[in-house]
């Protein structure tokens, strides 16, 4: 039986002011980050103010509740699991 796919979900208002802050924790737990996509609004004339990122974790579920966990303790941001068995 293959192993859980677990992706996490997340949702960033404000990105500008609440970058630093998710980048640091991405960079925390990058050993356990396949994938990584970013999408963020677009807005002719700035960036838009919010964005959302995809993560393709690796590592099993605990490493992905535990980022979860400090993902979700900054305010502006929303984070969720999504996991695929097989």
């Amino acid at each position: 039986m293959q192993e859980d796919h677990h992706i996490v979900a997340i949702h960033v208002t404000d990105r500008l002011s609440k970058a630093q802050a998710v980048q640091a924790l991405l960079t925390e737990f990058g050993n356990f980050i396949k994938t990584r996509l970013g999408l963020h609004e677009f807005e002719p004339d700035a960036p838009g103010p919010n964005g959302i990122l995809i993560l393709e974790m690796i590592g099993g579920a605990k490493p992905c509740q535990t980022l979860l966990g400090k993902l979700n303790e900054i305010a502006g941001i929303e984070a969720k699991l999504i996991t695929f068995s097989h």
